[in-house]
């Protein structure tokens, strides 16, 4: 028989004293991924708000939201986060400032967008964040006793990045969507 799918209510799972995985519904299967927080001495980092941090994992606050990329189901908690600052790499930064951008890397065709656009800011809260900064790879966010570093990983999208967390408790690697398999 198939195994039962897991409908318990999401939960959070701590990897090491900065990092807990916030797993979104059925452990982050599409539409509602996982979620990263990372907390140091000085700061803290959202990687990828999910669904889940609009309800079960929210309201959050943190100095700074990263994107692995800017795909709908990776910043479909976005809007609902109080953050100083959100980056993505930079050839995916179009598609986090705009909706157009976020067709464009789509790759939708021109007379697909009204209907992906609604889907898009109606079921995963899409408003466009012309503020966001485009970062390099190896862009550090230093946390005090935490760093971040952005290692530039395309493949999935253009500007696709994994996250290298490092601490005195080890190192974990935030890697978004590089592993599709079941």
């Amino acid at each position: 028989s198939a195994p039962m799918a897991d409908h318990a209510a999401p939960r959070a799972q701590a990897l090491n004293p900065h990092v807990t995985v916030l797993f979104g519904a059925e452990t982050g299967k599409y539409p509602d991924g996982n979620s990263v927080m990372v907390t140091g001495r000085d700061g803290s980092v959202l990687i990828d708000p999910a669904l889940s941090v609009r309800g079960a994992h929210g309201p959050l606050a943190v100095d700074q939201v990263l994107l692995t990329h800017a795909h709908e189901d990776h910043l479909g908690g976005l809007s609902a986060v109080r953050f100083g600052a959100v980056g993505v790499h930079r050839a995916d930064l179009p598609a986090l400032r705009s909706v157009d951008g976020l067709m464009r890397l789509y790759g939708v065709p021109e007379r697909d967008w009204p209907a992906m656009t609604q889907l898009v800011v109606e079921r995963f809260h899409y408003e466009g964040w012309p503020e966001a900064m485009g970062l390099d790879d190896g862009h550090v966010v230093d946390l005090g006793d935490v760093s971040v570093q952005l290692v530039h990983a395309p493949g999935h999208t253009s500007g696709h990045s994994v996250y290298l967390v490092e601490s005195d408790a080890g190192r974990v690697v935030v890697t978004g969507d590089i592993d599709l398999s079941s």
